[in-house]
């Protein structure tokens, strides 16, 4: 639930037009952190302070480095996948491995989409898996 600091002020600012209306920032900060190819917001609940937390971290989830090598060593085959693709060989290269749920913790995409994204990056050849179950571990080939 939003609530202002100065009910007052904000509604004269929003008489002149000159401030927005409730909830209108927080898919605007979605939309930068996912341009900028950033971490995306957290939020955080504190139940025992009634507080929430944002977490806008600006931590690039395309470091240049490893983004380099990859291409170098896969080419085209990367250049090529969509951002949910680079995103999960960018990660799986940075951190030695990712999981379906760590891949989903990285997009808003649904939880399908990744599963059909993992699965494409498997039979190209650009993952390797440690095993078939639930909670499989790919890296990079």
């Amino acid at each position: 639930m939003s609530e202002s600091r100065n009910p007052a002020l904000q509604k004269l600012f929003g008489f002149l037009q000159l401030g927005e209306r409730e909830g209108s920032g927080g898919p605007k900060v979605r939309h930068v952190w996912e341009q900028q190819h950033w971490r995306l917001p957290h939020l955080e609940q504190d139940m025992e302070n009634s507080e929430t937390h944002l977490l806008l971290r600006q931590e690039s989830l395309l470091p240049e480095p490893i983004v380099d090598a990859l291409v170098s060593r896969l080419r085209a085959g990367f250049t090529k996948q969509d951002e949910l693709g680079r995103t999960i060989l960018v990660t799986a290269e940075a951190e030695g491995s990712i999981t379906h749920a760590r891949a989903r913790e990285l997009t808003e995409r649904h939880s399908r989409d990744v599963t059909l994204k993992l699965q494409e990056l498997l039979r190209r050849g650009y993952l390797e898996s440690d095993g078939k179950t639930r909670g499989q571990c790919v890296h990079v080939n």
